[in-house]
């Protein structure tokens, strides 16, 4: 009489074995590409960021650059305790009107619908600001504007448009430029 052995149903060590090195690989692959994909999310929104503060700053400018009359773009660098005149009147420390403390430059004046604008720029920021009762107030404040400036054709004085131009920089030290040329309404 021959014995039969029954087989036992199920698999071998070295059949797991191979199975758990395959899982291994194909979970290492799909963790690799999740974390990739994570640190790409987050440098895009923070690039996204940036450049939206930057569309901000110049469709502002660019709007009071084609509506504001009397425009004033020549650069005046100053600082808190220097004497400043506005409209005839002279006050001795800038700060005490409300403008920035320390060093800082004004970009533009304008007279926008009846009212004074200024756009100052300090410590990596775009302010624009307006004159109320003797004081200036922050309408609205970009950030990260490591520098800029506006200009005109000098060369040409038929030439009416702005030329604006800001360089963005983010705290990985990552910039963005950008410009644009504005044709003022009046």
């Amino acid at each position: 009489r021959r014995l039969y052995m029954k087989k036992k149903k199920g698999f071998t060590l070295v059949e797991l074995m191979v199975v758990i090195a395959i899982t291994a690989v194909f979970g290492a692959i799909v963790l690799m590409i999740s974390t990739t994909s994570g640190k790409l999310f987050s440098m895009t929104q923070r690039d996204s960021y940036i450049n939206d503060e930057a569309r901000l700053a110049l469709s502002v400018l660019e709007e009071d650059l084609r509506i504001g009359k009397n425009v004033d773009h020549s650069i005046d660098y100053l600082s808190g305790d220097d004497e400043i005149t506005i409209g005839g009147v002279t006050v001795p420390n800038c700060k005490d009107i409300g403008l920035p403390e320390g060093q800082f430059k004004i970009l533009l004046k304008a007279n926008i619908r009846g009212e004074l604008y200024y756009y100052i720029h300090y410590a990596n920021k775009l302010e624009k600001m307006k004159l109320e009762v003797g004081r200036f107030k922050t309408i609205n404040t970009i950030n990260n504007v490591k520098e800029g400036g506006i200009s005109k054709n000098l060369s040409d004085p038929t030439d009416k448009r702005y030329f604006v131009g800001f360089r963005f920089e983010d705290s990985r030290g990552d910039t963005t430029v950008y410009s644009t040329v504005v044709m003022p309404r009046n």
